[in-house]
């Protein structure tokens, strides 16, 4: 069995691009609401038929749920902030977790910055040689 996918910041995303409630999203997908509720909350992983009518309704691209997901996110986030050339403090799992999941504009936003410091860093690094 494969691994589970929790990315229901994706979910929710693609909920809000199309303006609906949980329960209009949930009608329209075939799932009740609290269900809806629990993958949107990654208390629920999303499964295959649920990424297949997402697609098959909303034409969403299926690649930005595992672009998402929520362990290989958090791996980067932890590997980000333990670079202690950008960053000296500790920021505990919960706190990356409640990132992750309540503000994920803002942890792409995160990423995409450490990946242009990294960058310049490295450029930086290579012009000193």
């Amino acid at each position: 069995m494969g691994k589970k996918l929790y990315s229901g910041h994706t979910l929710r995303q693609i909920r809000s691009d199309f303006g609906l409630s949980q329960s209009e999203f949930a009608k329209k997908v075939g799932l009740s609401t609290a269900y809806v509720n629990q993958i949107e909350n990654n208390n629920r992983p999303v499964t295959a038929s649920v990424l297949l009518s997402i697609n098959r309704i909303f034409g969403t691209d299926l690649a930005a749920f595992e672009k998402n997901d929520l362990d290989r996110v958090m791996q980067d986030l932890q590997e980000i902030f333990a670079d202690t050339q950008f960053h000296s403090s500790t920021i505990g799992r919960q706190e990356l977790h409640e990132l992750v999941t309540r503000a994920p504009g803002i942890t792409q936003a995160i990423m995409d910055l450490y990946g242009t410091l990294r960058g310049y860093h490295d450029r930086e690094a290579i012009e000193d040689e």
